[in-house]
């Protein structure tokens, strides 16, 4: 299933459908969980004290960690091979979780223990009809089951996953007798890098799983999950025969990705992340119309589509193509080798990575169930509160005005589409010659309206609210081609919140000179930029006037220095962002 947001409706219009569960497992399953709620676990393992449970009917060996330690999630976490093992594996291997792993590529089954507030009406009428024999305790007394697969939403688990769940939840006492007779030593190692050793229960030979002393405990190696193989590209003789009648057109660039929509959509009884795929050529500004599929369509599939629909378009196909997954390479491996274009792999698509959270604005979210569906959170890649310089070496080409200033004083640069504001920011402190010792912001208006605000947010703090209405963006993750591919070619700009130096910023152009430079360039200017702390505009204005009582506190060289000043272009030095974010990182923890 492929929808076309030209043609198709809108997604989520399939039913969803609640997994068959016996009443004797759930019972069982809601027993079992008041039983590790009332003893606590928390309180002395964190996430990784694991312990495997060999599964009885399949033989796959499965981890559970257990959450609470610090007070936020409680819960206990079965992960199932390949893909629950593989999370933990990469988490071993580097220390770090890997966030969009956690959230598009797991396979586990979690109990978790919470709150009322929020519960869907099933979980609700669960817990009233299975209560925990002695009084709910805390802010955590109700207990909900959810199953979590790759490219799924967490969703009621189905029989099966009761089952296997129900074993982890069952051994956790025996987990714990477990570790009292063996020395930590034995098992755990949790040095980065190196495969820590953890217990792990088998059912004994005839032994009746629902009866704990039937499982024995051994040491063992914490499982490796084979490596996620790309899967064997399969030959689209119609694809080929269509792209074969286009020639390479040369000096054109391509991006082309597929990125997973944050929203949920119902696809096959149960919520799905659909994915969402472009073709965005590197000479057009505006992006096409997407492709967006569900988890059972084949993405090579998808992207192949979305390429051919705008090789056609154009009447040509890219000298290069840039892409950002094995699996998007081995797609067009042989329309590369057949047509000679150039498939270049890269970390981080420059432009479609930028622009897609402002793409996928446009899709209206849904709330399905209880389940609360946002739009555009998540998108980003973990990190993003972090400086990042830009990637790509098309560049915007803008003119800034200082505004109301006689005779006009404005510069022309040029810096990369996907520079950020934060990266806008310093550009116009060094063309213009501020010194940055003043707060500031960027407007984004319709007309007189102000729709947008743009403003510092050191590490992703929280932006105050200043009213409904105004969408509020953060500027170290903001960039221009964002802005501008939502129509917007004009910003405002505020230095100096009480002299209120605004500057209007017009987008002019856009050039690409295949080379790539992060800093900004110089093109032209005229006019000395006014001193720091004159009275803004009007102060200024009054400076450079002969006859003002404005001036009777200024020193005679001073204002002659003002007066004559020029507009230097050599003197223009441009410095590098990161630069200026990370000398703000040492004043800060000063």
């Amino acid at each position: 299933m492929i929808f076309d947001l030209n043609n198709a409706g809108p997604l989520g219009e399939e039913e969803l459908w609640m997994p068959e569960m016996s009443e004797d497992l759930r019972e069982e399953l809601f027993g079992l969980a008041y039983k590790v709620r009332q003893s606590e676990p928390w309180e002395e393992y964190c996430d990784q004290d694991w312990y495997g449970v060999r599964d009885p009917e399949t033989g796959e060996l499965q981890i559970v960690s257990i959450l609470g330690m610090d007070g936020k999630v409680f819960a206990l976490q079965l992960y199932l091979p390949e893909e629950g093992i593989r999370f933990w594996n990469g988490v071993i291997a580097t220390g770090e979780l890997n966030q969009n792993a956690a959230l598009f590529d797991l396979r586990m089954i979690e109990c978790e223990f919470c709150g009322k507030d929020g519960l869907p009406e099933e979980d609700l009428e669960w817990n009233e009809q299975f209560p925990p024999e002695g009084v709910r305790k805390g802010t955590n007394g109700y207990v909900s089951f959810r199953s979590h697969r790759p490219e799924h939403y967490p969703w009621f688990i189905e029989e099966e996953e009761g089952r296997m769940l129900a074993n982890a939840l069952r051994l956790l006492p025996v987990f714990g007798e477990f570790t009292e007779h063996v020395e930590e030593e034995a098992y755990y190692n949790t040095r980065r890098g190196e495969n820590p050793r953890i217990p792990i229960f088998g059912l004994k030979e005839g032994g009746d799983p629902r009866d704990a002393g039937d499982w024995k405990g051994s040491v063992s190696e914490f499982p490796i999950a084979p490596p996620k193989v790309v899967p064997e590209v399969p030959r689209d003789d119609v694809f080929h025969a269509r792209m074969g009648k286009l020639k390479t057109k040369k000096g054109t660039t391509w991006e082309i990705g597929s990125f997973f929509l944050p929203g949920p959509a119902p696809v096959g009884g149960r919520l799905v992340y659909p994915t969402l795929t472009v073709t965005a050529p590197h000479e057009s500004l505006a992006l096409p119309a997407p492709l967006i599929g569900s988890p059972t369509d084949c993405r090579m599939a998808m992207q192949r589509k979305s390429f051919a629909a705008m090789a056609e378009e154009k009447g040509y196909l890219p000298e290069t193509l840039l892409v950002a997954s094995p699996l998007t390479e081995a797609a067009f491996e042989e329309l590369a080798a057949s047509s000679g274009l150039e498939i270049l792999p890269l970390e981080r698509l420059p432009n479609l990575n930028t622009a897609v959270e402002a793409l996928v604005n446009s899709i209206t979210g849904r709330t399905e169930d209880g389940v609360e569906t946002p739009v555009a959170d998540g998108m980003m890649e973990a990190g993003e509160s972090e400086y990042r310089e830009p990637t790509c070496p098309a560049r915007f080409v803008m003119r800034i005005d200082l505004v109301g200033a006689k005779p006009p004083i404005w510069r022309r640069i040029s810096m990369p589409v996907d520079a950020s504001f934060f990266d806008l920011h310093v550009a116009i402190q060094d063309a213009m010659g501020w010194q940055d010792c003043h707060l500031h912001n960027f407007e984004i208006r319709n007309g007189r309206d102000r729709v947008a605000l743009i403003e510092w947010n050191p590490e992703g703090e929280d932006l105050p609210m200043f009213g409904l209405g105004v969408e509020q963006l953060p500027e170290l993750q903001t960039t221009l081609f964002e802005v501008v591919e939502r129509g917007f070619r004009k910003i405002h700009y505020c230095y100096d919140f009480g002299d209120n130096w605004e500057h209007q910023i017009q987008i002019e152009d856009v050039v690409d000179p295949k080379v790539l430079n992060p800093l900004p360039e110089l093109l032209k200017g005229r006019g000395a930029c006014p001193p720091e702390d004159c009275g803004g505009i009007w102060g200024y204005q009054e400076l450079l006037g002969e006859d003002s009582d404005y001036t009777e506190d200024w020193d005679p060289e001073q204002l002659k220095a003002i007066r004559e000043a020029k507009f230097d272009p050599q003197a223009v030095e441009f410095t590098r962002a990161r630069e200026t974010y990370e000398r703000w990182l040492v004043m800060r923890d000063l």
